[in-house]
């Protein structure tokens, strides 16, 4: 069986929840689709576009640091969060950016979980 991931960015056409800080992504807010399969099970995954940002950076970050993550190593899907808090703290919080994206994590979670219960 052959293991495969795709990527696309494609506007939403209904609300949906992102997959990294759980909050929403509005109808016509474009997003990442990623999807593939991998030992036979598929799977899909939503990332909003400043979950997307924080990744980017992230991803780009640590490869790029002294002791470069390798190729074939990356971020878990649905570690994001955890990923930026692990590297804040080795950064000794010195470097705002990861505190940033934290943030605006725990705004967005916040901000669909206050919804949620209002409905």
């Amino acid at each position: 069986m052959s293991d495969f991931v795709t990527q696309k960015s494609v506007k939403a056409r209904k609300q949906h929840d992102c997959s990294e800080c759980k909050g929403f992504i509005p109808t016509g807010e474009r997003y990442m689709l990623i999807s593939g399969a991998s030992e036979g099970q598929g799977f899909s995954f939503k990332r909003c576009g400043a979950c997307h940002h924080a990744f980017v950076w992230l991803d780009m970050t640590l490869r790029l640091g002294p002791y470069g993550m390798p190729p074939d190593e990356g971020i878990e899907f649905g570690a994001l969060r955890a990923e930026l808090a692990e590297y804040a703290c080795e950064s000794r919080f010195t470097d705002p950016e990861p505190l940033k994206h934290l943030h605006g994590m725990a705004e967005r979670y916040t901000a669909a979980q206050n919804t949620k219960e209002a409905q």
